[in-house]
């Protein structure tokens, strides 16, 4: 595993003939974990390095959150965002489009669940439930250690009711969402619509969780995936950064690379 940073002048060659084109994570990649969801924002100065990215090659800020949450977090217009996991997609020119398997049954089941999630941790302090337009998320980083087993054995059960949901993992959360597409359908679907390619981009993803090994696997043999907090485990991504400040470093080496090739 070879540090993106240290090893940036390896990048650089792949770029001599072709532009980035930059896919990112929000939680844990943009920002660092946060015990509530909804406290996590980006800082000034990524924010100013993805709009200067935007300006020189195709970027999309891909996530797990619902795509209106994502889009008014970022803040930024010009760039793709991807949301749910990759099951709603808002192109640069403001085209959307919708992955989602069963639309209306997806949504009643999400419904059904996140009832059975919120009766569930009025008894597991610390636990929060993150409704999001094809899923919900239960959260459980402020949960008592020695309830984690207990609670997660619980969720299960609620998860086993619910055949229609994907069940997925993560950092201190698991989450039951639609189905139909996952990040790594995101990243090809908005290199598609945008017209990107391998021979005139070098797709680079960075993300740091289970669910962005999707996007890892698209983007083999044709790309470059940086997981963000390495440690030594299995992944398909080439490069590792270790943190979020290491991805802001990331990005204005990037940036600055492309200067001049706007």
């Amino acid at each position: 595993m070879k540090s993106a940073i240290g090893r940036f002048d390896e990048l650089v060659t792949l770029l001599r003939s072709r532009k980035p084109a930059l896919f990112v994570d929000y939680d844990g990649t943009l920002t660092p974990i946060v015990q509530n969801p909804a406290d996590a924002f980006l800082s000034e100065r990524t924010k100013r390095l993805l709009e200067e990215a935007g300006k020189r090659f195709p970027v999309g800020v891909i996530s797990g959150r619902d795509l209106s949450d994502l889009m008014g977090r970022v803040g930024i217009g010009g760039i793709a965002y991807a949301g749910s996991h990759g099951l709603e997609i808002a192109f640069p020119n403001g085209e959307r489009k919708q992955l989602v398997n069963e639309f209306h049954e997806c949504q009643s089941e999400v419904e059904a669940a996140e009832i059975e999630l919120r009766l569930l941790t009025k008894d597991f302090s610390g636990a929060i439930v993150e409704r999001k337009r094809f899923g919900v998320a239960l959260h459980y980083r402020g949960v008592a250690a020695d309830r984690i087993g207990d609670l997660l054995k619980l969720f299960g059960e609620i998860a086993s009711r619910h055949q229609l949901l994907r069940r997925s993992e993560g950092k201190m959360v698991v989450e039951l969402s639609g189905t139909g597409a996952n990040k790594g359908t995101a990243i090809s679907e908005i290199m598609t619509h945008e017209g990107i390619s391998e021979e005139t981009h070098l797709p680079i993803f960075i993300g740091d969780d289970l669910t962005d090994e999707d996007g890892f696997k698209t983007l083999k043999n044709m790309g470059i995936g940086v997981i963000v907090g390495y440690v030594p485990k299995l992944t398909s991504a080439e490069y590792y950064l270790r943190d979020e400040e290491e991805v802001s470093e990331f990005l204005e080496k990037l940036v600055d690379a492309t200067r001049g090739n706007a």
